[in-house]
């Protein structure tokens, strides 16, 4: 099932209560997340191969309360990942071979109503649930798409950053290691 069908098959009472409950500080900004899954009832289905997942986090630290992460998958293996190489060092074969959990926090919301959904995640989590995780997860950097679009290229814009330097420049950059030796 995909969001969208979450979308249609539910009202915006359900979702709000369910916001309150998860979420207590989106009172405040009940009206906008409102406007949000309004927005998302209006859009089509994009195509994509991202299925949306949820998991309750438990924080190492006992003072901190459980959260629920909200985040992507689409068949991609670790070993797959262009970047794996750096921790093919550290990473043993079972972490080479699980499923990539992506972050969506920065995916255009255009996307979302195509996004399948695990079934994991149906079966643990009620419908109205499930759409306050996801609405609270895609307005993280804003309540509407300019900011979050802004952050998103930001983000782009420093990872090409090194490409665009001079071999000179270039050599002076660290790895992430030398820099925490």
């Amino acid at each position: 099932m995909r969001l969208k069908e979450l979308l249609l098959s539910t009202d915006w009472g359900e979702v709000k209560q369910s916001l309150l409950r998860s979420y207590p500080d989106s009172a405040r900004i009940m009206d906008k997340l409102q406007r949000v899954f309004e927005t998302l009832l209006s859009l089509d289905c994009r195509g994509t191969t991202m299925r949306l997942c949820l998991a309750e986090v438990r924080p190492e630290d006992i003072d901190e309360e459980p959260y629920i992460d909200v985040f992507g998958k689409d068949g991609t293996l670790n070993r797959d990942l262009p970047d794996f190489r750096y921790f093919s060092g550290t990473a043993g074969r079972d972490f080479a071979n699980l499923e990539t959990s992506f972050a969506l926090e920065l995916v255009p919301w255009e996307e979302w109503p195509g996004m399948e959904l695990d079934p994991s995640a149906s079966q643990k989590y009620s419908v109205a649930d499930l759409i306050a995780h996801c609405l609270w997860e895609m307005t993280f950097y804003g309540l509407d798409q300019g900011p979050i679009e802004k952050r998103r290229q930001e983000i782009d814009r420093r990872v090409k950053e090194p490409e665009g330097m001079a071999e000179g420049d270039k050599k002076r950059l660290i790895t992430v290691s030398k820099a925490i030796e």
